[in-house]
């Protein structure tokens, strides 16, 4: 794979595609994880390159202006400064470059995570999820995170510092607000609830779009359609809680959750049910739908992607 389109991935970072090349990328990413993590990791190379590149001309600037000037000795105090604020500049530079690759990697595998970043951002992590963030000082300088999965982040205010979210397809930027993300290789799903967030199309950073308190925008990448909609925020985040609590729920309630929650279809064969109060764990299917059944009296079945509520 890495064969096939390492050459293409690299003139789309550095922007001398066609736009039938453009076109490939952003197919193929979308639809291939692995393809997705090779030019995640060219393009990251390619910044950190650059980063590189900046600091050696700092060098080669500051041997270049030496040279030029003949150190009589009324220019000494000056000279000296002057190389004092490059190596300061080159320090820092540098120890910069090194904190960048100084990376925070959670996994959740079988259970919920929750993680506070060094500002005190709570992120709740779903099974099978992934956050990545950078620690000590750089995160003073850039607070970036990077999600696989689904992720509900609370994130805190820093003197106007902006908060970035990287996906797949987005990169969200936030001040300080609460919103869910789920994001894989099918989908990507943004429900805000609170604040106000901008989301960047990673391959074409002049789409954008802005959200608002109880909006939601899905990506669907089988085929490559946005969809902007006002939704429950709280009804995509239950699962963080790890349980569901039913506050006398209708049935179409229930269905809207249980679709949300597990990312299935539910089909109802009736619909003369009494409304539903009750909580019940939400980390076994199984489990969950055993008690629904006996609550609602009725037979209900799961077959992969497929629940049926008889």
């Amino acid at each position: 794979m890495e064969t096939d389109y390492f050459s293409i991935f690299i003139k789309h970072i550095s922007g001398e595609t066609t736009e039938e090349e453009e076109k490939f990328v952003h197919q193929v990413t979308s639809n291939d994880e692995n393809a997705m993590n090779l030019y995640n990791s060219l393009k990251d190379t390619w910044i950190e390159s650059e980063k590189l590149k900046i600091l050696f001309d700092s060098q080669k600037g500051f041997q270049k202006f030496q040279s030029r000037i003949h150190p009589h000795k009324r220019f000494r105090d000056t000279i000296l400064k002057i190389a004092a604020i490059f190596t300061a500049l080159i320090s820092i530079s540098t120890l910069l470059y090194i904190d960048y690759t100084n990376m925070e990697t959670v996994f959740a595998q079988h259970e919920l995570r929750k993680i506070i970043l060094p500002d005190n951002t709570m992120v709740t992590l779903n099974k099978n999820s992934k956050l990545t963030y950078y620690q000590s000082r750089i995160w003073n300088f850039r607070r970036e995170v990077s999600v696989f999965g689904e992720a509900y982040f609370d994130v805190q205010k820093k003197n106007g510092a902006k908060f970035k979210v990287k996906t797949i397809d987005f990169q969200i930027e936030v001040l300080g607000t609460q919103f869910n993300v789920v994001s894989n290789t099918k989908k990507c799903e943004i429900t805000l609830s609170e604040g106000k967030v901008k989301l960047t199309d990673n391959l074409l950073p002049i789409n954008t779009i802005e959200m608002t308190p109880g909006e939601q925008v899905k990506y669907e990448k089988s085929n490559n359609t946005f969809e902007k909609k006002t939704v429950k925020p709280q009804m995509y985040s239950i699962w963080k809680e790890n349980k569901i609590i039913l506050d006398n729920f209708s049935l179409i309630e229930l269905v809207e959750v249980l679709e949300i929650v597990f990312h299935k279809k539910v089909i109802i064969t009736r619909n003369n049910f009494h409304r539903l109060s009750g909580s019940a764990p939400i980390d076994d299917l199984n489990i969950l739908l055993s008690a629904l059944s006996e609550l609602m009296k009725t037979p209900i079945t799961c077959k992969n992607d497929t629940i049926v509520i008889k």
